[in-house]
């Protein structure tokens, strides 16, 4: 997988890498250590935006499986700003993948819901059934 897009914090340490999985026409993700910055993790969420809207993905494998720590509180500005922008895009199918860190899955599970209008998000644990769910819709 090709990086596209990556985001990196105040300190200029890189949180969030973006590929792109052409046959699948699925957007990837990868959220990495730390990320405590809201303007930067908002930049990063705008760019995976960007990401499905390039690429006409219909599906996002959103891996937060090295993602350390609490997100900050964006959960207003997710559910207001980016869903309807990630709909907008054209997504269709969301699959989130867990970290093992529990403070960091409290966080996302708090900000993603079940649904989103007419985009399904789900949750799971690795990232082969994220994928396996994206690939069978």
């Amino acid at each position: 997988m090709e990086i596209q897009k990556s985001q990196q914090n105040t300190l200029g340490a890189t949180f969030m890498e973006c590929g792109y999985l052409d046959q699948e026409k699925i957007v990837e993700p990868h959220w990495i250590g730390f990320v405590t910055e809201k303007e930067p993790a908002k930049e990063a969420c705008l760019a995976i935006m960007d990401c499905v809207r390039d690429n006409q993905a219909s599906g996002l494998l959103n891996d937060n499986t090295r993602q350390r720590g609490p997100w900050p509180e964006l959960d207003g500005w997710l559910e207001g700003h980016w869903l309807p922008g990630l709909e907008a895009a054209g997504l269709k199918r969301f699959a989130h993948v867990h970290s093992e860190n529990i403070f960091t899955s409290i966080s996302a599970q708090k900000a993603l819901k079940a649904s989103f209008n007419d985009m399904a998000i789900h949750h799971f644990k690795s990232r082969g059934e994220a994928l396996a769910w994206l690939l069978e819709r």
